[in-house]
């Protein structure tokens, strides 16, 4: 029998291969691969304007507190200020209504008069009514015998 010759593929991978140059090539990006940490210096007058920079902030923020301060008290002294100048024209309305009163007495006379005569009139007629009301009317010579037999007469 004759032998057969066999193809032979230079192709030819086999799993392991495969794995074997994967693991290479993983390794290979490694180690050319910097991959110790970077440090960067700080440049000094860069911190320093940083440095700088932040105390600015910082004194911005207590002026900025210092004058919400400030700015609360002014309203306070501005709302006491409008309940003194209301108190104030109130009082002012009243001196002249006083003025007005005193600088024109026979007016104020006259009127009172008049309110006198007023109430007079009224007087005299609830006086009138009030007679027509204690008058009692009683039928018969007025003499009344009560409860016990007693017999009371008037005048």
């Amino acid at each position: 029998m004759a032998k057969r010759k066999r193809n032979i593929n230079a192709f030819n991978l086999s799993f392991l291969d495969i794995m074997a140059c994967g693991f290479g090539a993983v390794t290979l990006l490694f180690l050319i691969l910097k991959h110790e940490p970077t440090v960067t210096q700080a440049d000094p007058d860069l911190r320093a304007e940083v440095t700088m920079l932040e105390d600015d902030i910082r004194q911005g923020e207590d002026d900025k507190v210092k004058l919400l301060n400030s700015l609360a008290r002014i309203e306070d002294q501005i709302v006491e200020a409008e309940g003194l100048s209301r108190r104030v024209l109130e009082q002012i309305e009243e001196r002249r209504e006083e003025l007005s009163i005193q600088a024109d007495p026979e007016d104020e006379i006259a009127q009172l008069r008049k309110q006198v005569k007023e109430m007079e009139a009224e007087t005299a007629k609830l006086q009138e009514q009030g007679r027509d009301k204690d008058l009692r009317q009683f039928a018969g010579d007025g003499d009344r015998q009560y409860l016990t037999g007693l017999k009371l007469g008037g005048r």
